[in-house]
């Protein structure tokens, strides 16, 4: 970024801008939770670097680096909210951070229509994201229709498909398959928070959230796995996912382990083939065979 700047090249700027929002933002999972100012330090400077960067994309008449940019302002804001909610004792500012973040991943959905599907399907994940650490389910709703409905038809994991069938693989987008899965997953971690706010009220049918918040669990890591085995938000999805179940008693887990195995058996997995939830589970010692 430095050389850049000697160099006045504003393109290479704005490059440099984005990459550094990137890695800064994603930086806060390096640092303990207990570190609540350092982590919101690193997000806000997440944010004034991709703000700089949309400026400079704008004018230069770079619609898709602007998106780019825009994308990591929304993430950065919705992180920022994520952290600042999680403190209780703290005056709740969160409200214009929600606004910001909601208004640059739209915008960003807008630019990239009709040009690039994978930032419009980012963009309304990210929305649903949002709206879940917001504790907004308005906004929820509001991204994860919008993301449900940019899905092509053939990336849907059909009954009795272990995985889609992409007819002509030239054009397969596999950047798709990480957007998807994040979609699925926070559908997971919203179910599963609806079945803890039961549990603490002992209302509702715990088994039957229980088991939802499951297969939507397996369909975000199934979808995952299609990119790639292993990557940074594989790897954070998966301890966010650990978090959740091992807070769960044995008849819980029970639960949780028969809704995998009826997902397996409706995707045609098994003992031979393993599904990534089940694989999953099994290396962090939750699954009982």
């Amino acid at each position: 970024l430095a050389i850049f700047r000697a160099l006045n090249d504003e393109r290479g700027i704005g490059l440099a801008l984005i990459a550094l929002s990137e890695a800064t933002r994603r930086s806060v999972d390096d640092t303990s939770a207990a570190q609540f100012e350092t982590r919101v330090n690193l997000l806000r400077t997440a944010r004034d670097h991709a703000r700089e960067a949309v400026e400079i994309f704008e004018r230069l008449g770079e619609s898709i680096r602007q998106a780019e940019a825009l994308l990591e302002v929304g993430c950065a804001c919705r992180d920022l909210v994520g952290q600042i909610r999680k403190r209780q004792s703290l005056v709740d500012p969160t409200q214009t951070l929600i606004e910001e973040s909601r208004n640059a991943l739209w915008d960003a959905y807008h630019i990239a229509d009709g040009v690039y599907l994978r930032y419009q399907l980012d963009a309304m994940v990210d929305l649903a994201w949002l709206g879940f650490y917001a504790e907004q389910d308005a906004i929820i709703e509001e991204g994860d229709k919008a993301a449900e409905a940019l899905i092509p038809a053939e990336y849907r994991l059909q009954v009795g498909q272990q995985e889609p069938v992409i007819v002509d693989q030239g054009t397969e987008q596999k950047i798709l398959w990480p957007e998807i899965g994040k979609l699925f997953a926070q559908r997971g971690h919203r179910l599963f928070r609806k079945f803890e706010a039961a549990r603490h009220s002992e209302s509702g049918d715990l088994s039957v959230l229980l088991r939802i918040a499951t297969e939507n669990f397996w369909y975000g890591l199934q979808y995952s796995v299609f990119y790639t085995e292993d990557y940074h938000n594989l790897r954070r999805e998966k301890d966010r996912i650990y978090r959740s179940l091992k807070s769960l008693n044995d008849a819980e887990l029970s639960t949780v382990l028969a809704a995998v195995k009826d997902m397996e058996e409706r995707h045609a997995y098994g003992d031979a083939n393993k599904s990534a939830l089940r694989e999953f589970l099994e290396n962090r010692a939750l699954w009982r065979g």
